[in-house]
């Protein structure tokens, strides 16, 4: 009796207490396990992050370090293109690759100079890039629950609020402190070419001797642009101040080049209308049988 009596009083008074351990489940118990979840989530994130920046600061010192140690470009620049043109020393050049060759000069002239187009660079291949690139990833995923930073979130909008378009924001408010560049990139301006055109006579084994001295990679660059040749043929008409022509001799007008980078603008030519200074016998000693070469 007892047992119908109160059967009904004891199966609600279960399902109530079955319903309040459910509700506390999901109100109470299961926020905590998805928010522990969720902090271990955002651990193993900042964790990786961590190992990304640790990574990133190490590159980063590597290419600090190969900045600071490689002085190569620097010296290229300043050998094959410097501020000033320096003509004695070219033409001391000049006339040691004769006496060194044996070929002979015909003549000799200097062009006026000429402004190069500046050389663009793709952004990908700017070092600057790569170090952007390193600073891309915020400091946590954007599907974490993080507050946006208040200052990054002022910083990615303008005065009144607006957001700014060229910000680079992610959802979570961070924006990258680096961005890479995107337009192409002047390497180089003020670049100058001074062209010289060089006629000599000789052999072709001289020619080349001649040309590959002028070729001398510790010497400032002169590059050749055109070269044209005529046969001169045993008993040609002969040259003032040049041998007489053998079977297989040619005539040689080179056209070549010198460089300026951001030039000062100023000419340093201390022996114009003074005679040249070559050490030993001049390159311009007088041939068998023929009139000196005008300037020796």
């Amino acid at each position: 009796m007892l047992n119908s009596r109160y059967a009904p009083v004891i199966a609600l008074a279960v399902l109530g207490i079955v319903l309040v351990a459910v509700l506390g489940w999901f109100l109470a118990i299961k926020p905590q396990f998805d928010e522990r979840d969720s902090l271990k989530s955002q651990t193993a994130t900042i964790r990786g992050n961590i190992d990304q920046v640790n990574m990133a600061s190490a590159k980063i010192d590597e290419y600090a370090a190969q900045l600071q140690g490689d002085d190569s470009v620097a010296k290229e620049i300043a050998l094959n293109a410097p501020s000033e043109l320096d003509l004695p020393a070219f033409r001391a050049r000049l006339w040691k690759a004769f006496n060194d060759t044996k070929i002979e000069l015909v003549s000799y002239s200097q062009g006026g100079e000429t402004l190069l187009p500046p050389l663009e660079v793709d952004p990908s291949a700017l070092v600057a890039s790569q170090v952007a690139a390193l600073f891309q990833t915020g400091p946590v995923s954007a599907a974490s629950s993080v507050v946006p930073d208040p200052a990054a979130t002022a910083a990615a909008t303008g005065t009144d609020g607006a957001a700014d378009p060229t910000a680079v924001v992610g959802t979570d408010g961070w924006a990258p402190a680096v961005t890479a560049p995107t337009e192409s990139t002047l390497a180089s301006a003020q670049v100058f070419k001074v062209p010289f055109t060089l006629v000599v006579a000789g052999s072709p084994q001289e020619t080349y001797d001649f040309l590959a001295f002028m070729s001398d990679p510790d010497q400032p660059v002169f590059e050749v642009e055109a070269i044209t040749q005529t046969a001169r043929p045993s008993g040609s008409g002969t040259i003032p101040g040049v041998s007489d022509a053998k079977d297989g001799d040619v005539s040689t007008t080179i056209t070549g080049s010198l460089f300026v980078y951001n030039p000062t603008l100023e000419l340093h030519d201390q022996e114009l209308g003074k005679g040249a200074k070559t050490p030993g016998e001049s390159a311009f000693h007088k041939p068998p049988n023929s009139p000196a070469q005008p300037g020796a």
